[in-house]
């Protein structure tokens, strides 16, 4: 009878630290999945390159929390610094743009921030834009 490891999410700094183990320290993905208890899956998506180049990028750009476990916060830390500028107003096409920068620097190709993701975006923020004496607010 095999014992499955429960999923759990990893922080930046987790999936940093399993990758230089496998890079740095030799370490097998079995000897991984021992050391940090994780499911040999998820050992084996952190190490594919293009992730270990992503983890790295996020990293060594300060893109996101070291400690966070999901990557949608770069824009989500973006946001909130703009949100603390009174003098800078949002907009949809603003919010794409730094959607599709920030998609672009994680090496996400595929990554579309249409009008669909946008609603979603300011669902997930619970965000309207309103006109405000004839200036968008």
């Amino acid at each position: 009878m095999s014992t499955q490891i429960k999923r759990k999410p990893l922080s930046l700094e987790e999936k940093l630290e399993i990758s230089n183990d496998f890079n740095k320290n030799n370490l097998t993905v079995i000897e991984l999945v021992k050391k940090y208890n994780t499911p040999q899956s998820t050992v084996s998506s952190i190490l594919k390159a293009e992730n270990q180049e992503k983890i790295k990028n996020l990293y060594e750009n300060n893109l996101i929390n070291p400690s966070s476990k999901r990557i949608r916060e770069a824009l989500d830390r973006w946001f909130k610094s703009v949100l603390a500028y009174k003098n800078i107003t949002l907009n949809g096409p603003l919010i794409q743009a730094q959607a599709i920068k920030y998609a672009t620097m994680l090496n996400q190709a595929d990554f579309k921030a249409c009008i669909g993701w946008l609603n979603g975006f300011k669902k997930r923020h619970n965000i309207t834009f309103k006109l405000l004496l004839g200036k968008l607010v």
